[in-house]
């Protein structure tokens, strides 16, 4: 994590994080989370998305992230797996769920879990507040 120095002297940790969502409303939806989310806090954030570990894997490659918000559930190629790679790798991993109450572990290692925001309407101002406030408590702890 390197620091990038702004004009007026102050200096912002600088991140890199990768979302692995398969379903595109709710990859956009969190893309969107944690842009606004990390706007609030005191750093600089790569924000990039994928849908799948295979691309996830591409996009390590070209950018090692610092942090990986990592969908429990994907198509193909088990999470768990990739979770068990980065997290020997030294890379963060969030788990993301979008059940209620998981009644499975958690991955070894990883920082946490949180539940993703709900594509419904009716909700969606409410659990995107509540994702937004969580996952920046995670990330200020974790960084």
């Amino acid at each position: 994590m390197g620091l990038d120095k702004k004009k007026s002297g102050a200096t912002k940790e600088s991140v890199a994080i990768l979302i692995v969502e398969d379903v595109t409303e709710m990859r956009l939806l969190l893309e969107e989370c944690v842009r606004a989310t990390v706007k609030i806090l005191p750093i600089e954030a790569r924000v990039d998305s994928v849908p799948n570990t295979w691309t996830a894997r591409q996009a390590i490659l070209k950018h090692r992230p610092t942090i990986v918000l990592l969908d429990e559930i994907l198509p193909g190629e088990s999470s768990h797996d990739l979770a068990a790679e980065l997290i020997a790798d030294q890379v963060q991993v969030l788990a993301l769920t979008s059940m209620e109450d998981p009644d499975h572990d958690l991955w070894p290692g990883a920082i946490g879990r949180l539940r993703k925001p709900e594509i419904d309407l009716k909700s969606s101002g409410r659990s995107e507040r509540e994702f937004q406030k969580l996952l920046g408590s995670l990330l200020k702890s974790s960084l």
